[in-house]
Order: C-alpha cells, then structure tokens, then sequence
C-alpha cells in the first residue's frame, strides 16, 4: 500500500470512529499532495463541522 493510499485509509478510519481531529490530519496530509480529491475536501469539511468549527468546515471544502 502506498504511503498515499495509507492515509486515505487512515482519514476515513478515523472520521467512521469519530476521531475527528485525527481524521481532520490526515485528510488535510493528503490534500497537500492531491488538492482536488473531492472526497477528501468533504472528510475534512465534516470532521471539522463535528468539532463545532462550521467556518472552517465551509473554508475546509474549498481546494487548499
């Protein structure tokens, strides 16, 4: 698996056990490489949505 793929997995593990800042890292780890990742700009927008940030879960579905 590579280190990409691992931390995709890794992001959704993460969000599906409510680790939201974790899922959050991640996510945003994996953005860096590949921005326009749909699924991952609507992780990191969720997870940031369901720590209480609804500003940066709205600026968080934005291409970084």
């Amino acid at each position: 698996m590579s280190q990409i793929s691992h931390a995709i997995s890794n992001a959704f593990t993460a969000f599906e056990s409510g680790q939201w800042a974790e899922a959050e890292r991640w996510g945003r780890q994996v953005l860096q490489y590949e921005g326009s990742r749909l699924d991952l700009l609507n992780l990191v927008g969720a997870a940031c949505y369901r720590q209480g940030r609804l500003m940066e879960a709205i600026a968080g579905t934005a291409k970084p």
